[in-house]
This record gives C-alpha cells, structure tokens and sequence, in this order.
C-alpha cells in the first residue's frame, strides 16, 4: 500500500511538471465542460482516444465523453451511449500554487486524484487540463481538456 501511495504522489509530481502549470490563477474542476483525449493503460499504452487524437494512436478505441463537476459531484457521460456515470469530488490541501488537487470517486475500484492545471504550448497558448489518475493493478490515466461551461 505504501508503494502504490508513493507511485500516486510521484505520478502528481510529474502530472504538476507536464501540465506546465502556468496561468496566474488557479484552476478548478467546476465551471469547465471537459472533454476527453486521451486514456492511456498503466503500460503507457492508448487505450481510448478522441477522434482528433485518433491518427496518432490508430490502435485506440475512439470514445467521446465529457466530464462535469458541481458542488462536489462529478458526471462522465460517454456521448456514444449516453451512459452517465456519477462520483464525488473534494479539494486536498496538497494543491500548489496554481494547480489543484482532488480526491475523486468515479471509478470505485481503488483511491483516485484529479489535478486541474494549465498546460502552456510553446506558441504561449493555455489549455485547461484535467489528468485522472486511477490506480490499481489494472491502472490507467484519463487525460482531459476543458472549455468554459
């Protein structure tokens, strides 16, 4: 159990230093509709992907959802099928100065962390992102951008 906690806050680390978090403000997980782009396994292999990600991992599966979060609840509803799951989210006092960092239940297979942060491009662009990190013997990564709601 100490082991997979260590591998949760090292994956964090490095979700923190991908995203690039760069905007003045920080984030939060409501009031951005976020769409899904990439799940990737706990081999670092694609598994679904969106349809413009779609070219880049051609062996994915191509799904479409969006994630919503109010006043502690979450929503995952996979546009395909319309099925909508539900969970619950609350802030940690681990976030750092512009990212921040969830618990989440969605899945209820094993203990899950959101962060929401900024990504910067090399163009001085930002994005909204969202990473999910579900770990576990079969672990993965939901990986999501956003747009205002």
């Amino acid at each position: 159990m100490r082991k997979i906690t260590g591998i949760i806050v090292v994956l964090f680390i490095v979700a923190a230093l991908a995203v690039g978090c760069s905007s003045e403000e920080k984030i939060s997980i409501e009031n951005v509709v976020w769409r899904l782009e990439t799940v990737l396994g706990s081999g670092g292999e694609a598994l679904y992907v969106s349809e413009e990600n779609h070219p880049y991992y051609p062996d994915a599966e191509v799904a479409r959802c969006t994630l919503t979060a109010e006043d502690g609840r979450l929503e995952l509803k996979d546009l395909n099928t319309q099925k909508i799951y539900t969970g619950e989210y609350s802030e940690t006092t681990d976030g750092g100065v512009r990212e921040t960092i969830y618990e989440i239940s969605l899945f209820a297979d094993s203990e899950e962390y959101a962060i929401a942060a900024y990504t910067r491009y090399s163009d001085g662009s930002e994005e909204a992102t969202l990473v999910i990190s579900c770990p576990g013997e079969n672990g993965y990564t939901i990986y999501f951008t956003g747009g205002e709601a």
